[in-house]
C-alpha cells in the first residue's frame, strides 16, 4: 500500500510531483524507501508516554483548572495520568528499533523529501474535529524530535485554493548545513524564489544527489 498521503487533496498530489521531477531535472535519483519506521514513531509522540512530560509542565492546570484548557488538549495531555512505568520502556524500547531503522534508511541517501504536510485545513475545519486533522497535518512531520531528524522545509508553489505548499527535505541530526545547501535547489521549483547565486555554486560541486519518496 502506497504510504504517500495527501487526504484528498489532488492539488498538493500535483504540486509533489512537480516537486519531485525538478529534483530529478537536478540530477537527484529517486529511491523509495518502507515509511512505517517513521510513521509508527510518529504514533508514539501522542499515544506514547511522551505526552506525560507535557503533562506534568500543566498538572496543577488539569487537576484544579480544567476548564482553562481547549478540549483537544485536555483529552491528549489528560492521558498520560494513566501511563504506566512499564509503559514508558516499553515504547523506548520500540522507538530504539524506530531510530535505528531510520538512521539507516537515511544513511543510504543525501535525504528523504516528503511534503511538509499532506494537505491544509481551514481554522473551522481542525475546530470541528481536531485530533484526526492535527495529526493527518502531522503525518510528515510527528516523527522528526523523536527519530532525532534534521528537516528542512522549502516552498513549492501554492494549492488550487491559493494558499502555500511545500516540501520538507530530511536528513539525521546534525545535518543542518548540508540541506541548507540543497533547498536553494528545491526552490527552484518556485518561480517567484530567487537562487542565490553562491549556494548554486556550492549545489554544482555535487553532479547527482539521492533522495527517499513514496511515490503515488
Amino acid at each position: 500500500q502506497d504510504q504517500l498521503e495527501f487526504f484528498g487533496n489532488d492539488s498538493a498530489q500535483k504540486l509533489f510531483d512537480k516537486s519531485v521531477s525538478a529534483m530529478q531535472a537536478l540530477g537527484g535519483e529517486k529511491n523509495e524507501l518502507d515509511f512505517t519506521p517513521f510513521l509508527e514513531a510518529a504514533k508514539l509522540l501522542y499515544e506514547g508516554p511522551w505526552v506525560a512530560e507535557r503533562y506534568v509542565a500543566i498538572e496543577n492546570i488539569i487537576s484544579n483548572q480544567p476548564e482553562e484548557l481547549l478540549p483537544v488538549i485536555k483529552t491528549i495531555i489528560g492521558s498520560a495520568a494513566n501511563k504506566k512505568a512499564t509503559d514508558a520502556f516499553k515504547a523506548e524500547y520500540s522507538m530504539q528499533k524506530h531510530r535505528s531503522q531510520a538512521k539507516r534508511l537515511l544513511a543510504e541517501v543525501d535525504f528523504l523529501m516528503t511534503p511538509t504536510a499532506g494537505t491544509i485545513y481551514t481554522i473551522e475545519e481542525v475546530n470541528a474535529d481536531p485530533i484526526k486533522l492535527n495529526s493527518n497535518l502531522g503525518y510528515y512531520s510527528n516523527f522528526m524530535n523523536l527519530l532525532d531528524c534534521t528537516s528542512v522545509a522549502v516552498p513549492a508553489g501554492f494549492l488550487d485554493s491559493g494558499l502555500p505548499w511545500g516540501i520538507s527535505l530530511v536528513s539525521t541530526c546534525m545535518q543542518d548545513r548540508k540541506l541548507f545547501l540543497l533547498p536553494t535547489a528545491g526552490s527552484s521549483i518556485c518561480s517567484y524564489i530567487p537562487v542565490n547565486r553562491v549556494m548554486t555554486y556550492l549545489l554544482q560541486g555535487h553532479q547527482r544527489f539521492h533522495f527517499r519518496i513514496r511515490s503515488p
